[in-house]
């Protein structure tokens, strides 16, 4: 009857207000443990919070079978959200926005290989390009790294913070095999990465309030 109807719609609300607290709680503490040790310095810890703020949102459809897959939120321009802001959930990294509506989002999976991302040894703070080879959702390749990096198994993997994508020092994964790139001077390091994709529900989108001043830059540097 109408009452159970109401009551199921007003029980639905509340749980989606719970989740949506705990989804901005989870992106708190994401933040909170970014790269610690680069963080200790209360300048730069207040530097962080002026500079990075986050939206959650929901995740309505996911793919993670493609060679270019997909994630659509529902939070969209109309949120503040703009193409080229990363997506990070709880424990890892998610991707890249792509296209936006006024309620939705399009995100280009850290599962496409079109998503390439600035990430570093965090032992060592080497960096490269973490790089999807369209084989397993669970693991990415780290490139770029020079053999004398001295990189080892078990080695942790994090955002290098060299683009206004995302904040330095997010978690990525971890050295699951240390290779070499054939021919070359630099490592192929094969990476479990932290991020499930075969269970994803709420997302952050990173908003970086000094990246348009970053963009014009590099755009007035390219042209």
């Amino acid at each position: 009857n109408y009452s159970k109807l109401s009551r199921f719609y007003r029980l639905s609300s509340v749980a989606d207000s719970i989740a949506k607290d705990n989804a901005r709680l989870r992106a708190e503490l994401r933040f909170a443990t970014i790269d610690a040790s680069f963080r200790r310095d209360s300048l730069i810890d207040t530097t962080y919070r002026q500079r990075y703020s986050f939206i959650s949102a929901q995740v309505v459809s996911n793919s993670v079978n493609q060679i270019d897959n997909y994630i659509t939120i529902n939070k969209g321009s109309a949120f503040g959200i703009k193409p080229g802001m990363g997506v990070i959930n709880d424990v890892g990294i998610v991707g890249v926005v792509r296209q936006t509506s006024a309620n939705y989002a399009t995100v280009a999976s850290m599962l496409s290989s079109q998503t390439h991302i600035s990430a570093s040894i965090k032992r060592n703070g080497f960096f490269g390009s973490l790089v999807w080879d369209n084989r397993s959702s669970e693991y990415m390749h780290l490139t770029d790294i020079p053999k004398h990096a001295n990189v080892l198994k078990g080695d942790s993997v994090i955002t290098s913070g060299y683009s206004s994508t995302f904040p330095k020092g997010i978690f990525v994964g971890r050295v699951e095999s240390v290779g070499f790139e054939s021919g070359s001077s630099f490592y192929d390091l094969k990476v479990k990465i932290s991020t499930d994709f075969n269970n994803l529900s709420y997302v952050y989108v990173v908003i970086d309030k000094t990246k348009p001043q970053l963009d014009s830059l590099n755009n007035a540097l390219i042209h």
